[in-house]
């Protein structure tokens, strides 16, 4: 098996998974979280600030620090409690179901190429997605992030 070979299967996926809804909403949902985690950082400046928020007795302020690099660091502990379990699941329960219900997993599977490599590819494609969700989540939270409340933190310094 060719390199070029593997790499043409392993686009063909990808895109087969980006035109499905399961995978868009993957990376709408990726992104939404990005922005919302940045909003959500606001709120709980606005909070800090106020000084009318404490928990068990010490005040907001002084336990959340606010930084773009912190915005970013929310979004992704977002993600990957919501998202990449739950959603990524769902894309390759879609993939799956689809392909074997429109009879394209046994023509794939029927061609003269090891049933590991179909799979492989698979699996690598949904690895792709997954990184691209991670893409989408944290561009829009470090940006907004960094424009909201300033790069000063763990990334900044």
């Amino acid at each position: 098996m060719s390199g070029s070979m593997f790499l043409s299967v392993l686009r063909v996926e990808l895109l087969t998974i980006l035109r499905r809804r399961s995978g868009q909403f993957v990376l709408v949902m990726a992104f939404g979280i990005g922005v919302v985690a940045v909003f959500a950082m606001g709120a709980t400046q606005n909070m800090a600030d106020s000084g009318s928020v404490t928990i068990q007795g010490a005040d907001l302020g002084s336990m959340v620090t606010v930084s773009g690099p912190d915005a970013a660091k929310w979004a992704l502990r977002m993600r990957n409690f919501f998202v990449l379990p739950m959603l990524l699941l769902l894309a390759v329960g879609a993939s799956i179901a689809t392909e074997i219900a429109d009879h394209t997993m046994r023509e794939r599977l029927v061609r003269a190429v090891p049933r590991w490599f179909v799979l492989l590819n698979k699996l690598l494609a949904l690895m792709a997605l997954s990184v691209m969700s991670l893409m989408a989540t944290f561009v829009p939270a470090i940006v907004g992030g960094v424009l909201r409340f300033g790069a000063e933190g763990p990334l900044g310094s």
